[in-house]
């Protein structure tokens, strides 16, 4: 599976900060993979995103461009069901 327009910037990122200007730009036209609660998904104003606790009082959302990565696995595993698409949603 090739890199991501953002994943490439990202690493580019590391060696020169000035990428970020290509970045922001290029974040806004990636597809992203997120968890959300089986059974959620049949209108998109019901939708429940699978989030967990962080430092004080905030929860995370984990955002994927990609199911490449070991996390996305884990959170699979431990989410249970998965579903892959939000009917109705353009």
């Amino acid at each position: 599976m090739s890199e991501t327009c953002v994943e490439q910037l990202l690493a580019k990122l590391k060696i020169d900060p000035t990428t970020i200007v290509e970045l922001y730009p290029a974040l806004s036209k990636e597809n992203y993979l997120v968890f959300v609660r089986a059974g959620s998904t049949k209108e998109l104003k019901s939708v429940e995103f699978l989030t967990y606790p962080s430092g004080g009082n905030i929860r995370e959302l984990p955002i994927f461009t990609s199911e490449k990565y070991p996390l996305f696995d884990q959170l699979r595993a431990l989410s249970g069901e998965v579903e892959s698409g939000i009917p109705n949603c353009a």
